[in-house]
């Protein structure tokens, strides 16, 4: 699954470098996160809760302006829900991810070592496993009734603590779901959405320029 998520990442990597200028002027920046998720499921789903995971990923970003910033990023991710009333019984999924959020910078001086983000921007995962789990019976394996592609927007908060050569990072972003991933008979009057809060701690150091 990891080796999967090097793949993307770097395919990702690769078609932002080749759609963006040559220019030795601008401040490129690369790194890795990883962190928890709290995901649950929308749509027409009704008696989950949300359930815990985990997530990792690489990115690559640009800095366009002194303000603003695109990152492409690659990223494995746990999704999913539990039932609301017995919380053992659960939808496990796992995802690749592919995230592409453009960043503003909040201005808080040039010497501060703090540099507060905001970021916004279009994901599409892709399906890797998806079992229903349930104590004292076998998973079962719902992947054949899963799209295979998910398609949604995320949004969020973060911060940068400049460290050196580089800077720790803290985000916080919440991807919400726009399609229908329900591959069932019924799919087209039962919605099924991934609803997914992601918290990351990452590193990230800085190149070019």
């Amino acid at each position: 699954m990891l080796k999967r998520l090097g793949v993307f990442t770097a395919a990702a990597a690769m078609i932002c470098l080749l759609a963006g200028p040559a220019s030795a002027q601008m401040t490129m920046s690369a790194g890795i996160t990883a962190g928890g998720s709290y995901a649950s499921l929308g749509g027409d789903v009704s008696g989950v809760s949300s359930d815990i995971g985990f997530a990792a990923g690489a990115f690559i970003s640009f800095d366009w302006h002194k303000y603003f910033m695109l990152t492409v990023m690659g990223q494995y991710v746990q999704k999913g829900a539990k039932d609301s009333e017995f919380s053992d019984e659960k939808i496990n999924t796992d995802y690749i991810e592919i995230l592409v959020p453009f960043t503003a910078t909040i201005p808080v001086g040039d010497d501060s070592p703090v540099e507060p983000r905001l970021f916004a921007g279009p994901t599409v995962g892709f399906l890797m496993n998806c079992k229903f789990v349930e104590p004292g019976e076998p998973d079962f394996d719902c992947k054949d009734i899963t799209k295979s592609t998910d398609f949604g927007v995320m949004f969020g908060g973060g911060v940068d603590f400049m460290l050196g050569g580089g800077a720790i990072m803290l985000d916080i972003w919440y991807n919400l779901g726009l399609a229908n991933i329900n591959d069932d008979v019924d799919s087209d009057t039962f919605s099924v959405k991934n609803q997914v809060w992601q918290a990351m701690l990452g590193y990230r150091f800085f190149f070019g320029g």
